[in-house]
């Protein structure tokens, strides 16, 4: 459960929750929750995973993946109120990308359970497509670094 100045705190990084009406409102502040991290904490890998929707309040995590000779490929880092976790499972499970996230700073996040917020994303269109935004611009971001991998491989072959 989080606070009122907590779901003020997250509107201000989703301002499309504020049109959540008075009930959806209650259901967010009690199902979601403010968490910490420590560093070095694996949150996604072949023995982890999470299954939310997070705004980082503070913190620094990294999303990568490994390649064949296992060697590892940033796809992006999410730090203070600059992203929301939404895009990397999303994404990345859609495009069949085998990922990790390691929490590389001591994180405070707030974490948004992954089938409440479908509930909202169903509920309110308007937040579908902020997501559908979000995945967009991973999507490209994601294509530039994957293609620049390949070519930097291809390169050194």
């Amino acid at each position: 459960m989080i606070t009122v100045q907590d779901f003020d705190n997250i509107v201000i990084h989703m301002p499309i929750l504020a049109e959540l009406d008075s009930n959806d409102r209650k259901d967010f502040i009690t199902r979601c929750s403010r968490t910490f991290f420590p560093k070095c904490t694996m949150l996604r890998d072949k023995k982890n995973s999470i299954d939310a929707v997070m705004l980082i309040k503070k913190g620094l995590l990294r999303v990568y993946t490994t390649g064949s000779n296992s060697s590892e490929l940033l796809l992006y880092y999410i730090s203070d109120n600059t992203g929301l976790l939404l895009s990397a499972p999303r994404l990345c499970q859609s495009m069949a990308i085998d990922y990790k996230i390691r929490v590389i700073e001591d994180t405070d996040a707030y974490v948004i359970p992954d089938e409440y917020f479908s509930y909202l994303e169903r509920k309110y269109s308007k937040i579908r497509v902020m997501v559908d935004r979000a995945l967009a611009v991973r999507f490209d971001y994601l294509l530039t670094v994957i293609s620049s991998a390949i070519q930097d491989d291809l390169s050194t072959r």
